[in-house]
């Protein structure tokens, strides 16, 4: 979901399925972008029903699907970031 903090207005809330889960997204700029939103968003997703992990990439402005890749095996689900033994 797209939410402006200047209007207040939100975009329609994305789903991938049932049983797909979204890990944390990742903004990408386009080149010389001169919108904020002038860019894509990359997300994981995890196919909890067959175990497989999916990329998507999201166009930032008005939030439609360009392309979703299946990817040959999962990426471990994550919860809010990176975790590192021994750090903390």
């Amino acid at each position: 979901q797209k939410v402006d903090l200047v209007t207040e207005e939100c975009s329609p809330v994305i789903s991938f399925g049932d049983a797909v889960f979204a890990g944390n997204p990742i903004f990408v700029p386009k080149p010389n972008a001169t919108q904020e939103d002038g860019g894509y968003i990359l997300s994981q997703l995890y196919r909890s029903d067959d175990h497989q992990s999916d990329i998507v990439i999201l166009d930032a402005a008005t939030m439609q699907q360009v392309a979703r890749l299946r990817l040959q095996s999962h990426i471990t689900y994550q919860f809010h970031g990176e975790w590192c033994p021994g750090v903390f």
